[in-house]
């Protein structure tokens, strides 16, 4: 994948956190995870936690890397994971030059949406109950 420039592959372990809700972007922005499975999650003040599962070939970081600069989820290898890693500037530079890669982050933001909503309207459901 000729997009995998300008970064830097990673191992992590499973079971650690890549980094936790609420830390700032910082050098390692956007994700690319080339092998394994990681866990997004965030826990809500109503005790309800919402996970979101990355596999190989998929992309996270994407949002706070574009938007705020502060994480809103916590990423967890789930197992021994291998990463491509970008800071912001050098993911813009991928994605303005590559549109095979602004294709993928487009549709793993669309994933990523789908399920936020499908488990907001869980919620929701639960909550009017």
């Amino acid at each position: 994948m000729r997009y995998l420039t300008n970064g830097k592959e990673i191992f992590v372990p499973a079971g650690s956190a890549l980094y936790t809700d609420a830390d700032d972007v910082g050098e390692d922005a956007v994700y690319y995870v080339m092998e394994g499975k990681v866990r997004l999650s965030r826990n809500l003040e109503s005790g309800y936690t919402f996970t979101y599962d990355v596999a190989k070939d998929g992309v996270f970081g994407v949002v706070e890397a574009i938007t705020s600069g502060v994480r809103f989820v916590t990423a967890t290898a789930e197992t021994n994971c291998q990463f491509y890693v970008w800071n912001k500037q050098s993911y813009e530079t991928a994605l303005s030059l590559y549109i095979e890669f602004a294709k993928l982050n487009i549709q793993e933001l669309s994933h990523y949406l789908r399920a936020i909503n499908q488990e907001a309207e869980k919620v929701w459901i639960n909550y009017v109950r």
